[in-house]
């Protein structure tokens, strides 16, 4: 699928299912993806800063090097997926579900986590500083 052709499916009330899709180095920065089922897609260098991300499904998707950037992922279910030297600089993760998450190399610095799930998460290596905002109890 195409970003054009996304949009045109937004545009006229419908929210694409985007489930095993191959969406890899598309641009769609900006957009309103929120609810949209992104599980087992292949979004591996994927640019989607800024855009509204909430209630969005990634469970088990592949989203390496890919561009969360001030992207709005609260309430969004990563479950399992693989976010590996990801940037999720200022990206609001609220409430967020990364259970069992590959984030290994990612770039959380200024990332809201609070209340987010965090279990079984790989978090490794992620870039985190003063300004990321982890979950009661949760200690990097």
């Amino acid at each position: 699928m195409t970003r054009q052709e996304i949009e045109a499916a937004i545009a006229s009330g419908t929210k694409p299912n985007l489930n095993g899709q191959h969406l890899e180095g598309l641009d769609l920065s900006g957009l309103d993806l929120s609810r949209i089922d992104f599980g087992y897609a292949n979004l591996e260098g994927t640019k989607l800063a800024g855009a509204n991300l909430e209630n969005a499904i990634f469970w088990s998707a592949t989203a390496r090097h890919a561009d969360f950037g001030r992207a709005r992922l609260r309430g969004a279910n990563l479950g399992t997926g693989d976010f590996s030297g990801s940037n999720f600089h200022d990206a609001d993760l609220g409430s967020a579900d990364l259970l069992g998450a590959t984030l290994d190399g990612a770039d959380l610095r200024g990332a809201d986590l609070r209340g987010a799930n965090l279990q079984n998460a790989i978090i490794g290596n992620a870039a985190h500083d003063a300004t990321t905002r982890w979950p009661d109890g949760f200690a990097p």
